[in-house]
């Protein structure tokens, strides 16, 4: 009959075969599992009392075994074991979870079903669920990465070349700084900071390897523009052949085309400061020279001399430009028995003007007295600058005549006053005009100055005394008003009484103050349009420099005469000098080659050279 029995634990009644009595079983109740021991004997209630099992008794502690003596090499060991241990700053991750919770999925290899195992079973004979059938689980071993194998768990590709063995021997015994580094085995380096002497020097290594990078990029730029440079120099200068007698000119003209093309070209080749370009900048000047001295007096041909005089001064240079042989002496230099040589040719620039000024007041083609007076003035201002003032008192009376020279000197002392020299160092001693020279500068720029110029003389000699006036004054207006109301009233007289050349002059004046020229009040079709070209070159010193130059007349070749090509070349120097740039080039290739296409190419050479001086 079953026999009730009450579990000590958990309190909890049973009722049990009566196969139990006086056997041990685990307590029914889930919650408890605790093994309990039933009774052979009933209780006097008749209830089996379950006796709970006494833990068991703790054996005896074995006597401690006497402490073994370790080698040395053990000993060693142990030290290196216990030295990396306290280096390892993680501590080792204890595994809480035991083997039998441990599964993996197994898949049978006669039907392929699959099923979890427990890691135990690695390494053991198991019958599938679902075939019966018998095998044996493999076993998977744990691989140690040996972490100096720089080839470990790399895929094949990856891999480096394999070591010989005699290297492979010591690549295992020895360690790398970065490798225990990154262990965490010794600590990481402290950098020391560079001292301020090192990073100077390094900072100055750096800069001078930009410097010479950014200097090799601008010489290689350098030279690509000098190379077009040098193609617009030579198409410009090559232009000059197509300007030819036959080509329909009117009469001289061509000559006068030629001569005024020279002297553009001559000045820019000697600025290309090339010594093996001296002789023939000195060719082309030559060229314009006897092409003038050849021509008939005109104005046209007085006009042009005045140019290429100051055009000539381009010739002269430094001590050390003249050493380089780019640049001529400005005088004579006595050398091999008192003959003037200069590289065996004997030329300076002194010798240059001579025959120049000397062209200017040829017997039978002088110049006007007042027009040379202009000129010298022009050339003052650069000799004074260059101080070259014994070039200047030896040139100034292959210019004028005897007569002349007490003028002539008072208008190089206006110019040397002008620039700041005392009215005693001005002029040189012995003068006849020196004591009243203060006065005389005093009439030409003082407050009065345009009104004492109206007073008194011809109508011709007040325009002059008024174009002087106007010339020196940083107010160039009040006289040219005056100077155009007399032009008006004497209008019909000008090419009869009164030389247009004094116009001429006034028309830069007016063209620098940005005022209206005079060229209009000419009937001659040749000096009109070389008013128009002096207020060209006086508007490019405005404060509004550019010039038009499309709008500028080229007339047909029959008609055009030198006053237009001197009025395009100086419109197209100063738009380069303005634009920095040769984009212009194209369009002054598509004018007229026998006539304007020179004015525009040389004027674009000389405007781009203006702009890298400046």
């Amino acid at each position: 009959m079953p026999i009730s029995v009450p579990c000590p634990h958990c309190h909890k009644k049973w009722k049990l075969k009566d196969e139990y009595a006086g056997k041990r079983i685990k307590c029914p109740n889930p919650e408890c599992a605790q093994i309990i021991s039933i009774p052979a004997a009933p209780s006097s209630n008749g209830d089996l009392i379950a006796a709970p099992v006494a833990p068991p008794q703790a054996k005896p502690k074995p006597p401690e075994p006497k402490p073994v003596e370790k080698s040395r090499e053990e000993t060693q060991a142990e030290a290196e074991r216990l030295a990396a241990a306290m280096l390892n700053e993680e501590p080792e991750k204890k595994d809480t979870a035991t083997e039998e919770v441990k599964t993996f999925e197994y898949a049978c290899q006669f039907c392929d079903h699959k099923w979890l195992l427990p890691v135990s079973q690695q390494g053991k004979n198991v019958l599938c669920p679902e075939c019966k059938a018998r095998q044996k689980i493999p076993e998977k071993k744990e691989v140690k990465i040996d972490w100096r194998d720089p080839n470990a768990q790399r895929p094949s590709l990856a891999r480096g070349p394999e070591l010989p063995d005699d290297l492979k021997d010591q690549q295992t015994k020895t360690v790398n700084i970065d490798s225990l580094v990154q262990a965490g085995a010794i600590p990481e380096a402290e950098v020391e900071p560079l001292p301020l002497g090192t990073k100077l020097k390094r900072g100055f290594i750096v800069l001078v390897a930009v410097c010479l990078i950014g200097l090799g990029i601008f010489s290689i730029f350098r030279g690509r523009t000098e190379r077009g440079d040098n193609k617009l120099y030579e198409a410009a200068v090559a232009s000059i052949q197509d300007v030819k007698d036959d080509g329909g000119f009117a009469l001289r003209q061509a000559a006068l085309f030629r001569a005024a093309y020279n002297t553009a070209a001559g000045e820019a080749t000697i600025r290309l400061n090339d010594k093996t370009k001296v002789k023939e900048s000195l060719g082309l000047f030559s060229k314009a020279r006897q092409q003038l001295e050849e021509s008939p007096k005109s104005y046209e041909r007085d006009y042009l001399l005045g140019e290429l005089a100051v055009a000539i001064l381009r010739l002269g240079g430094t001590p050390e430009q003249v050493i380089g042989e780019i640049r001529l002496p400005w005088k004579p230099e006595l050398q091999m028995g008192n003959k003037p040589r200069f590289n065996g040719n004997g030329n300076d620039v002194q010798a240059e003007l001579r025959r120049v000024l000397l062209a200017l007041k040829a017997e039978g083609k002088a110049a006007e007295f007042d027009f040379r007076l202009s000129v010298i003035r022009r050339v003052s201002r650069v000799l004074i600058a260059k101080e070259q003032l014994e070039t200047l008192n030896e040139i100034l009376s292959q210019g004028f005549h005897e007569p002349e020279m007490i003028e002539a000197k008072a208008h190089v002392a206006y110019e040397r006053m002008r620039m700041g020299a005392a009215p005693n160092q001005a002029a040189q001693p012995g003068d006849d005009f020196n004591p009243s020279l203060d006065k005389r500068y005093q009439n030409i720029t003082g407050p009065d100055a345009p009104a004492l110029a109206k007073r008194s003389g011809t109508p011709e000699q007040r325009l002059i005394a008024l174009a002087l006036v106007a010339e020196f004054s940083d107010d160039p207006k009040p006289a040219l008003a005056a100077a155009l109301e007399i032009a008006k009233r004497e209008k019909a007289t000008f090419g009869k009484g009164i030389s247009p050349m004094v116009l001429i002059r006034l028309s830069y004046t007016a063209g620098k103050a940005g005022e209206k020229g005079f060229a209009e009040l000419l009937f001659d079709s040749n000096v009109q349009a070389l008013a128009e070209a002096e207020s060209i070159r006086g508007r490019a010193a405005s404060p509004n420099p550019k010039i038009d130059v499309a709008a500028l007349p080229k007339p047909p070749v029959t008609q055009a005469v030198v006053g237009h090509a001197c009025a395009a070349l100086y419109g197209c120097r100063q738009n380069a000098l303005a634009a920095r740039d040769k984009k212009a080039a194209k369009e002054y290739e598509g004018w007229n080659a026998g006539t304007f296409r020179p004015a525009g190419l040389l004027g674009l050479v000389l405007g781009l050279q203006d702009s890298q001086e400046k």
